[in-house]
């Protein structure tokens, strides 16, 4: 119990530090680029990183799932199965991250900026966007690093590395932002970033852990397909988050004007900080949980779950009632007064992220140990059902129809969680 107590204090404190850059970095950010760029173009810049994030949906997941079975096949000693499940992800990512980076430069020559209704720095915006498609397959490629990280106790690490990421965007976002640079400066700076960065931990990684390293030899195709079904479903996961924040950033973009954008992800960002801060506990815990299925300990993992999902509903009731009662003021405080008179919509997104935590708590040990396939439809489902529905009302009754649909989407998960979990329990 006490390794398990270290591992989550180690696991927790990494997640605190890229939580609190998520949280800091944007409340932070969101005025500086508002009172540098404005509306518009900020919003402009947002919904061209939407497109970049989309294309993150090209892994299919299969990090993740990677991350899951060799945590799984490492706590259970079976050290030469994991290498042939990492030699595989590197294969699969490598493949996925070379035609990512084919269709970034063929998209670059597409109309993007008069799609997005973007005037400013709009002739940067192809050079831009192939950049962040090059940033995007980076991002892919880590993912094998990240299982490597994960598998050999270093989870907290690949965090650490993920978040210092983030916290290096919005720097170049901000000193660019003051000092009159435009979406390519940015770009450029965030490629370097990365690479920095990412490759840093990549050679920690290998040099305490060798056979992490890419081995092409080992590289099963019957090990890819047996990861492709559950890779998928958690992909379904990814694909309902971008369709829910970058597809509805996009409409915005295209219906109401990029200044539309802004608004959305700044009450956004302040709704999700209950989200983020669940999440410190929620990750923390899921490595431990693949271990402990891996090594059969189902009762510590049990007394775990419970005091989880009890954790989970107390603190988003309280989320609640805090967002509600402060959130309005703080909100039109932290823009300088540029995102006043939503609070409408600021209570529809605070209730919808309050139903979120919720299910994410109930959803953790299928997740962790690859049985999400058991939900991940349902997700998906209400994801898309909920864009659709935006982008149809979005002329007729502008913001408020996203906030309502995203609280219809949360319900309908949380009922489809409870509805699977009575007829398929929790793996303990």
């Amino acid at each position: 119990m006490q390794k398990i107590l270290r591992e989550f204090i180690t696991n927790s404190g990494a997640q605190t530090y890229a939580r609190g850059v998520t949280i800091g970095t944007q409340l932070l950010l969101i005025p500086i680029m508002i009172s540098t760029w404005g509306l518009e173009v900020y919003g402009g810049w947002l919904a061209i990183d939407s497109l970049r994030t989309i294309f993150s949906l090209a892994d299919l997941g299969l990090a993740q799932i990677a991350a899951n079975e060799m945590t799984l096949q490492t706590a259970a000693k079976n050290t030469e199965r994991a290498q042939i499940i990492n030699a595989s992800t590197w294969a699969m990512l490598i493949a996925v991250g070379f035609a990512l980076l084919a269709i970034g430069a063929f998209a670059s020559f597409l109309p993007i900026a008069d799609i997005l209704n973007i005037s400013r720095f709009s002739d940067q915006v192809p050079l831009a966007f192939f950049l962040l498609s090059m940033v995007a397959a980076g991002s892919i490629l880590f993912g094998a690093v990240g299982a490597g990280l994960r598998a050999n106790g270093l989870y907290w690490l690949m965090v650490v590395t993920n978040a210092s990421y983030q916290l290096g965007v919005a720097l170049s976002l901000g000193i660019w932002g003051l000092n009159g640079g435009g979406y390519l400066a940015v770009a450029t700076t965030i490629v370097a970033i990365q690479l920095a960065l990412f490759s840093t931990a990549a050679i920690i990684l290998w040099v305490r852990h060798p056979w992490t390293r890419p081995n092409f030899s080992l590289v099963s195709v019957t090990q890819i397909r047996s990861m492709l079904a559950p890779s998928f479903s958690y992909m379904l996961y990814t694909f309902t988050n971008l369709v829910t924040i970058q597809g509805v950033n996009i409409l915005v973009s295209s219906q109401l004007g990029p200044d539309k954008v802004t608004v959305i992800s700044a009450i956004r960002t302040l709704t999700r900080i209950g989200r983020m801060f669940a999440a410190i506990f929620i990750y923390a815990l899921e490595p431990i949980f693949a271990r402990l299925s891996g090594e059969r300990d189902l009762d510590t993992g049990a007394r775990i779950y419970r005091l989880m999902v009890w954790s989970g509903v107390v603190g988003s009731v309280l989320y609640w009632v805090c967002m509600v009662t402060l959130g309005p003021d703080f909100l039109a405080w932290w823009t300088h007064e540029a995102v006043t008179g939503w609070n409408t919509l600021h209570y529809l997104m605070t209730t919808a992220i309050a139903v979120e935590i919720v299910w994410f708590t109930l959803q953790t040990p299928y997740v962790s140990t690859n049985r999400h396939s058991l939900l991940a439809a349902w997700v998906a489902v209400s994801g898309i059902a909920s864009t659709v529905a935006t982008g149809l009302l979005l002329g007729t009754f502008g913001l408020l129809a996203a906030g309502t649909t995203l609280v219809a989407m949360h319900i309908c998960i949380l009922a489809a969680t409870v509805w699977v979990m009575r007829r398929h329990p929790p793996f303990f």
